[in-house]
C-alpha cells in the first residue's frame, strides 16, 4: 500500500512539475517553478531526515553510517563552497542576486560535479576491481 502512495505521489509531483514548467515557458516567468523546486528540496531533506530517524529508531547501530553519510555531505559542500565564486555580473544584479546567493548556488553545483565525477571514478574502480578478480 505504501508503494502505491509513493508512486501515485511521484506521479503528481512530476505532473505538477511539467504544468509548471510548460506555464513558466510560455508566459516567460520561471519564478514558479523556482519556487516549486525550493518545495521539492525542502520535501526530499524533510523525507530523508525522517527516514534517518525511523531507520534509527529501528536500528540504532545505524547511527555510524548515517554519520559517515552525512560528514561525506558536508566535505562535499565544504569543498563546493570553496572553490565557488562570489562575483555577480551586471545582469544578475539587476534581478536582485547578491554574493552569497551567487556563492552558495556556485557552492551547490561544485558539489553536483564533485558528486558526478566520484561516482564515474566508483564505477570506473568497480568495473576495474571485477575484471581483474
Amino acid at each position: 500500500m505504501q508503494n502505491k502512495i509513493a508512486t501515485y505521489l511521484m506521479y503528481v509531483l512530476i505532473a505538477i512539475g511539467v504544468a509548471l514548467f510548460f506555464a513558466a515557458v510560455i508566459a516567460e516567468k520561471f519564478e514558479p517553478f523556482i519556487v516549486y523546486s525550493y518545495v521539492l528540496s525542502v520535501l526530499a531533506i524533510v523525507g530523508i531526515l525522517a527516514g534517518s530517524v525511523f531507520g534509527l529508531i529501528h536500528r540504532p547501530q545505524a547511527i555510524k553510517t548515517i554519520a559517515i553519510g552525512v560528514g561525506g555531505l558536508a566535505i562535499l559542500f565544504a569543498a563546493g563552497y570553496g572553490i565557488a565564486d562570489d562575483s555577480v555580473s551586471e545582469a544578475q544584479a539587476l534581478e536582485g542576486v547578491t554574493n552569497s546567493v551567487s556563492q552558495f548556488s556556485g557552492a551547490m553545483l561544485y558539489m553536483l560535479y564533485l558528486m558526478l565525477a566520484l561516482s564515474i571514478v566508483t564505477i570506473i574502480y568497480s568495473l576495474v576491481a571485477r575484471l581483474i578478480k
